[in-house]
């Protein structure tokens, strides 16, 4: 897949790359997380996907910029609990850019190619946690006014967020059922 995005905004990157992460850059992938969170926790979540049944390797991407790593996104599986069953949606979490990268339109290459990579995968739905003030731009809504409900109350209402895509069927309701791994490392409502 590489993506090329380019831009001649100023203060956004001219040329950041978006592609599949690499088995090979999992120790650098996991070091970018702690070093954008300033928390191992964070690096953890992304290590317990990658051994989960919720892992996508072709939805785990990387930023590169001028050969150097400088992002990650991380879009998984999981479910939601629907009166017709459990049903597959992706969540899109978490998203890390170094710091001396940050505000530089990193972020937004790779939300923009993890949007295109779930959108080709075939889901409905991609939802996070997240600043309604940096994600609307992406075509996020609130969650909630669509019916898929938060996995957890420490979650708020405000921050729960959903991206229609393609696929969506407004009949795609219920409570989100999160992947262990955001249990056990603490990566549920605000940190």
């Amino acid at each position: 897949m590489p993506t090329t995005t380019s831009s001649g905004l100023s203060g956004v990157a001219p040329s950041v790359t978006v592609r599949i992460e690499r088995p090979a850059e999992r120790a650098s992938v996991d070091a970018l997380v702690e070093e954008a969170f300033g928390n191992p926790s964070v690096a953890r979540l992304v290590q317990l996907i990658r051994e989960s049944e919720h892992w996508i390797p072709e939805l785990s991407l990387v930023a590169e910029r001028d050969g150097e790593l400088v992002g990650h996104v991380l879009v998984s599986k999981a479910d939601l609990a629907t009166e017709r069953g459990a049903e597959r949606i992706l969540l899109l979490s978490p998203l890390a850019v170094r710091p001396i990268a940050q505000g530089s339109g990193v972020g937004r290459a790779l939300v923009e190619s993890a949007l295109d990579a779930g959108e080709r995968a075939g889901f409905g739905v991609v939802l996070l946690e997240g600043d309604p003030r940096f994600y609307v731009r992406f075509g996020f809504e609130g969650a909630t006014e669509l019916g898929i409900e938060r996995p957890s109350e420490l979650i708020p209402d405000w921050a729960w967020q959903a991206r229609r895509l393609a696929a969506y069927d407004a009949t795609l309701r219920g409570r989100v059922i999160y992947p262990s791994a955001f249990w056990e490392t603490g990566s549920v409502g605000p940190s």
